[in-house]
């Protein structure tokens, strides 16, 4: 590792940013990449000074490998990246935390060139932010390496900074409308309509990330506006033993570890029969064994088995909705690569007792089954015995058990409708031959 090398990683994992809530509370209607490097340039402003005309400056090569790109050399999409930002207008402190302004709305940039020849991007702030920016009074401090390795899922980043500068604004406890938290995200009014899908598909994944990854822990909660889910409630902590990783590796590997995917060689052994079969059950649905294996080593055999399973239930839960999924492969493998539908273990433990609870129920309703076809089956022998004994009684014994029927029932040992038509059609009257039955079952013990 060149020394080069070594100081970009030593301040991708050693910085932090303080990033001026307001800034943080903008409406995210730019790409995720533009996003991440507005984060970075509110950094480099911080860190550096601006020459005389007011510009500062950035290599190419340093947003890109702060951004985390170790794999690629797109520089024109970085390039891209700065132009989005130059061109748009933002809604800034649009949740109104910031008590130094109510809201702006401004460019972040109103100068921009780019040099693709010597790599360099030199670019001034809108003179209303950079005082904010060079100096915040109300901020949320960020772990710099966070730009990298939160880039998955989508929404994991701007999730991660709302939750930062909630908890350094003294509010552990955060509770925000489902509303405004999909318009801080940026995400379209259109997209993730129901809950269940937003929950999957956005929350879940991305708390997921920040809990494995990042230097904070969430739990939420929900709360409802009638039947309907409103909002969440967000339980935030900071997580007191996170530490940087060691920097003997590339930055690739770095990375890597933060992501939490083990090398091969200390991977725990699969069960292979088990990973053949998850295969071809995606190749079922045009997806590849290489985007399978990956998935294998992302997220376990169970947590891909997982999302396979999430994914087709909700495919066909939305056929006949207004919102069906067209393309189910391309659909399936991204939820593969970003983990929508793994089960937390919170979930899994859940699910297991809810499987035991049902188990224990069919358990006790087999046990109640057996009992009551027992105990029918044992009635049926009793007739069976006491229409033999019956049949095989003497005149005289019988004609006897019929009189002492007789005597009980003009005692008024029965029901009094009962006795009134046995008076009146004797033997002849509903049921007489029924409790003449049971009369005489008691009479020879059976009971």
């Amino acid at each position: 590792m060149d020394q080069r090398e070594l100081a970009v990683i030593t301040r991708l994992l050693g910085s932090d940013i303080k990033k001026p809530t307001a800034l943080v509370h903008f409406q995210r209607q730019m790409s995720q990449v533009a996003q991440r490097i507005m984060t970075l340039l509110i950094f480099n402003a911080q860190e550096t000074e601006p020459d005389a005309k007011g510009l500062y400056e950035a290599r190419v090569k340093f947003v890109h490998d702060f951004l985390g790109w170790t794999d690629s050399k797109n520089y024109e999409r970085i390039y891209e990246a700065f132009r989005e930002i130059k061109s748009n207008d933002i809604v800034w402190n649009f949740l109104g935390e910031d008590r130094t302004l109510d809201e702006l709305r401004c460019s972040f940039l109103i100068t921009l060139g780019i040099s693709r020849r010597s790599g360099a991007i030199r670019y001034k702030f809108h003179p209303e932010l950079l005082p904010i920016i060079r100096n915040p009074s109300v901020f949320a401090k960020l772990k710099l390496i966070m730009l990298a390795v939160l880039a998955h899922p989508k929404y994991a980043y701007p999730l991660y900074e709302f939750v930062a500068d909630s908890f350094c604004r003294g509010k552990p406890v955060e509770r925000i409308s489902l509303v405004k938290l999909k318009d801080f995200l940026g995400i379209p009014p259109t997209s993730y309509t129901d809950y269940v899908t937003f929950k999957d598909q956005v929350l879940k994944p991305s708390i997921a990330a920040l809990n494995r990854i990042s230097d904070y822990a969430v739990t939420y909660t929900t709360y409802r506006e009638g039947r309907k889910v409103a909002g969440v409630i967000l339980h935030i902590e900071r997580k007191t033993q996170w530490q940087q990783p060691l920097l003997f590796e590339k930055p690739l590997a770095v990375l890597q570890r933060f992501f939490g995917v083990e090398p091969v060689a200390s991977a725990p052994s699969l069960d292979e029969a088990g990973v053949a079969a998850f295969i071809a059950s995606l190749g079922r649905h045009t997806i590849d064994e290489r985007t399978a294996r990956n998935a294998v080593a992302a997220h376990g055999l169970t947590g891909a088995t997982e999302i396979r399973d999430k994914v087709l239930a909700e495919v066909e839960r939305r056929k006949a909705g207004a919102n069906p999924v067209h393309d189910l492969p391309a659909y399936l493998a991204r939820c593969l690569r970003e983990g929508f539908g793994k089960k937390t273990a919170a979930e899994r433990q859940a699910a297991a007792e809810t499987a035991e609870a049902c188990a224990a129920r069919e358990r006790e309703k087999t046990l109640r089954q057996q009992a009551e076809e027992a105990e029918a089956a044992a009635q049926a022998a009793r007739k069976r015995d006491l229409t033999a004994r019956l049949a095989a009684m003497p005149a005289a014994e019988l004609e006897a058990l019929r009189a002492a029927f007789v005597a009980e029932v003009e005692a008024g040992k029965y029901a009094d409708t009962f006795t009134a038509d046995f008076r009146l059609r004797g033997w002849k009257a509903s049921g007489a031959e029924g409790l003449f039955r049971v009369f005489v079952a008691k009479k020879l013990d059976h009971v």
